[in-house]
């Protein structure tokens, strides 16, 4: 018996350490892609504001604002409609 329990354990150890073993690598990635995915947010949002500002030239400034929000929110369901599609593709 205390065999058997030595070997589980030994066992869940080795899965264990194949599991973390990962984890360093992968968490240095991720909080490069996460801080990369704020930038990009940042220079879109900026993007948009500056649409806005233009457009406000011909289209005043609530004319402007509403127009670069309807641009935002056409890409934004246009990729969201792009990523469902994808999902129920299986991802072919």
């Amino acid at each position: 018996m205390a065999d058997g329990k030595t070997y589980v354990s030994a066992e869940i150890d080795v899965y264990r350490q194949k599991a973390l073993s990962w984890v360093p690598p992968v968490r240095t990635a991720a909080i490069l892609g996460i801080a990369a995915l704020f930038i990009a947010q940042a220079a879109i949002t900026t993007l948009l504001v500056f649409l806005g500002f233009w457009l406000a030239l011909w289209l005043g400034p609530l004319g402007g604002g509403v127009a670069a929000a309807a641009i935002g929110l056409i890409v934004a369901g246009l990729l969201a409609y792009l990523a469902v599609r994808q999902f129920s593709a299986g991802g072919r």
